[in-house]
């Protein structure tokens, strides 16, 4: 196996920490897996449910991000997700990230109405090895909390990725931009196969890469081909995803020499800013 191997992690669920009634975990990646690496989970909500457990409070900010399966309408959740943080409550019912910071008690209080099934994501986004605690009803009356839903794709300095015509359906710009203390991460639909990608570029800190499919009834598969560079080389991609970019390694294009049907992409840090520079804005052929 190539040395890049290390950096990812295939349909791998061993470290999901989220425990939710009909919640089918299909990728997870631990902060263990190389130094600096953001944990991060993701996979399906798949029918209505009410969370009897406590709201719970971590060493860690996080970005929740809940996406429509429906190809043909993703921004739509096709389904409506209660979320509460401390004693305020937000109702989604569309392709949304919510941003919880350090120690803020939080919950995921139920899903209704679920028509198809919901793509689920979570980072963590300060990234280290964290702990998740449940909350008493007096810490819940404590404390008021920055914190808050987006939707939509607004980048930062108002440029969007170039790429061919139909390739792309862009979805969620997380950043500090929008909500004071948000991380930055931004996530899209591949929808069609590609020979291109970003040139190849380095940050200077660690970035974590994801790739999830769409159908809950095949969960294990991703539905397409991926071709993720590390430099000369490149992993393939064929199952749910998630990829520790190190920070100063070398990586990009993203080609998708094999589409069946439309997949999940997003990339994300602990930075709460991200402003691309010009090597990045470039799309080459292979």
């Amino acid at each position: 196996m190539p040395e890049f191997s290390k950096y990812i992690s295939i349909n791998d669920t061993s470290a999901a920490k989220i425990a939710l009634p009909d919640y089918l975990p299909t990728a997870s990646l631990s902060s263990g897996r190389f130094p600096g690496c953001l944990a991060a989970e993701g996979g399906f909500l798949t029918a209505d449910f009410v969370n009897t457990a406590p709201q719970t409070r971590a060493d860690t900010a996080f970005l929740y991000m809940f996406v429509g399966s429906d190809r043909g309408s993703p921004e739509s959740l096709n389904a409506q997700v209660e979320f509460q943080v401390g004693g305020e409550t937000v109702m989604l019912a569309r392709t949304t990230s919510v941003y919880v910071p350090e120690n803020a008690p939080h919950r995921i209080n139920a899903v209704s109405g679920l028509t198809a099934p919901v793509i689920f994501i979570r980072i963590a986004a300060t990234g280290g090895d964290f702990t998740e605690l449940p909350v008493n009803e007096a810490e819940l009356a404590a404390n008021a909390y920055v914190w808050g839903s987006q939707d939509g794709y607004v980048p930062p300095d108002g440029k969007y990725p170039e790429a061919p015509e139909g390739f792309l359906r862009l979805l969620l710009y997380s950043g500090s931009h929008r909500i004071q203390g948000a991380p930055y991460c931004e996530l899209m639909w591949f929808l069609t196969k590609n020979d291109t990608g970003p040139a190849p570029h380095t940050h200077e800190f660690p970035e974590i890469i994801g790739f999830f499919g769409s159908d809950a009834s095949n969960p294990s598969t991703l539905g397409a081909n991926v071709r993720f560079y590390f430099g000369e080389e490149y992993a393939v991609i064929d199952r749910p995803a998630l990829i520790c970019i190190p920070a100063g390694i070398d990586h990009a294009p993203i080609i998708v020499p094999e589409m069946n049907s439309p997949i999940i992409h997003f990339s994300a840090s602990g930075a709460v800013s991200y402003v691309k520079d010009g090597a990045e804005d470039n799309f080459f052929t292979v």
